[in-house]
């Protein structure tokens, strides 16, 4: 969103959010904004959490929908659940507005620790015979990170047959 890495900041980068703020002037949602976007994130954690609500504020998303106000149970639920509040939001501003709509989503399944298995229920694959327990969990959770993707582009397209809706995905 801002266009630094966080690792450019060494052992400070969990504190980014809270040196940055209000310090970044042409990040990519401020453009944005500029040219008439709304502009929300869906965050997994309390919009509070390293003081990321008033760091996303700085940078143009005034719009957070955190844990509490998607209606999560933990801060790692699967990619679906966020996937499926963000779809719900397109579809209420698509009906709405005719703003454009610059939407910022944070999942966590696929985040560290790989010494528990997510979503135990899913039967997805990991990796092969003799795959270190942790890199197997980390594939696991990979793979289901992807079927809810494709699951995501599918309802995009069922839901909003209409809209342009431009999707960009990257993980860390």
């Amino acid at each position: 969103l801002a266009g630094v890495s966080t690792h450019s900041f060494g052992g400070m980068r969990q504190f980014v959010q809270t040196f940055m703020q209000n310090k970044l002037k042409d990040t990519l949602p401020q453009v944005l904004e500029r040219c008439g976007y709304r502009n929300v994130v869906f965050y997994p954690m309390l919009k509070n959490f390293v003081s990321n609500d008033k760091f996303y504020a700085s940078v143009g998303m005034k719009e957070v929908f955190d844990l509490k106000a998607q209606g999560a149970k933990t801060s790692q639920e699967r990619d679906r659940f966020y996937y499926m509040n963000t779809l719900a939001e397109l579809e209420r501003h698509s009906k709405s507005s005719v703003k454009p709509l610059f939407t910022f989503v944070q999942t966590m399944s696929a985040h560290w620790p790989y010494d528990v298995t997510f979503a135990p229920e899913e039967t997805v694959a990991g990796g092969g015979p003799g795959t270190h327990p942790e890199m197997h969990e980390y594939l696991r959770r990979v793979s289901l990170a992807k079927r809810d993707y494709d699951h995501l582009i599918a309802e995009i397209k069922r839901r909003l047959p209409n809209e342009r809706v431009l999707v960009v995905q990257y993980g860390d």
